[in-house]
């Protein structure tokens, strides 16, 4: 138990005129040392979009309209799923449709398909791992761990097991006051149903979207034609939703579009861009 012996007691004696305390936030919805979940169906381009949130952070530029970072800061995206290969050619094609001169100094990209970093190992705690969670946050304003799965070897189904994932991730963002951002799956039968923008459409055991700060889902736009006339172009839309968040004002969906690059952009002015670049891998 790491509660503290005595209580630590809110001040309010000023009343009225209690001062409110500004939030950092590093990304919309995202406050510095929290936790964020982004759950979206496999092959939708979540892993594209969030390498885009840490170029975005790491360079202080909204790449994405309508997604602003308050400041630029250390980044750090980990893929457990690609290779280097797959990384580079990601960072091709965003460089070729943002006009962002690349940060080499606070954009740290890692890929290291087939590794695994787990967390919690046979329903326990692993300190060695947990310790090199907290070295990699250190001094990072943002660190995207992708995906969930390669965090643990707990039954995903299990709320207590997964518990122990998550407020470990918890712990290291307080403590490191590093936001971090996890990717995760959404279910198949909230595919299916088109509930994928919801809360609960994640993968897996209710904590999962429960205890994060903040929980963003990707879907494919259930909107046919609501930018766009062409029908080729309907499974390149999508839709960025903020399911949950605490702590500040709600944000609306934000519709997106895939481009054959891969890159993903706002939908609102990415007609001129949609056959724009290389084919994605």
């Amino acid at each position: 138990m790491t509660l503290p012996a005595v209580l630590p007691v809110v001040d309010f004696s000023k009343g009225r005129k209690l001062a409110s305390i500004p939030r950092d936030f590093v990304l919309p919805g995202l406050p510095a040392g929290k936790l964020a979940v982004m759950s979206a169906p496999g092959g939708t381009g979540k892993s594209f979009l969030l390498l885009e949130l840490a170029l975005a952070v790491a360079s202080g530029e909204p790449v994405i309209a309508g997604i602003v970072p308050d400041a630029a800061g250390p980044t750090r995206y980990i893929s457990f799923e690609e290779d280097e290969t797959d990384i580079q050619n990601r960072l091709v094609a965003l460089f070729q449709t943002f006009s962002i001169s690349p940060p080499v100094e606070t954009f740290f990209c890692s890929a290291l398909e087939g590794e695994n970093l787990p967390l919690v190992q046979n329903a326990e705690k692993n300190e060695e791992a947990v310790k090199y969670l907290e070295n990699i946050c250190e001094g990072m304003r943002l660190v995207i761990l992708d995906p969930l799965s390669r965090l643990h070897s707990a039954d995903e189904n299990s709320n207590s097991e997964m518990k122990k994932v998550v407020q470990i991730l918890i712990s290291v963002a307080k403590k490191t006051r590093c936001a971090i951002i996890v990717a995760h799956h959404t279910s198949k039968s909230a595919v299916l149903n088109g509930q994928g923008g919801l809360q609960q459409s994640a993968r897996g055991a209710s904590c999962l979207v429960d205890d994060p700060r903040l929980v963003c889902t990707l879907s494919r736009s259930q909107n046919k034609k609501s930018q766009y006339e062409d029908e080729e172009n309907d499974d390149q839309r999508l839709v960025l939703t903020w399911a949950k968040m605490n702590g500040c004002r709600p944000i609306k969906p934000l519709e997106l579009v895939r481009l054959e690059s891969g890159v993903i952009v706002a939908a609102n002015g990415a007609q001129d861009l949609l056959y724009s670049g290389g084919m994605y891998e």
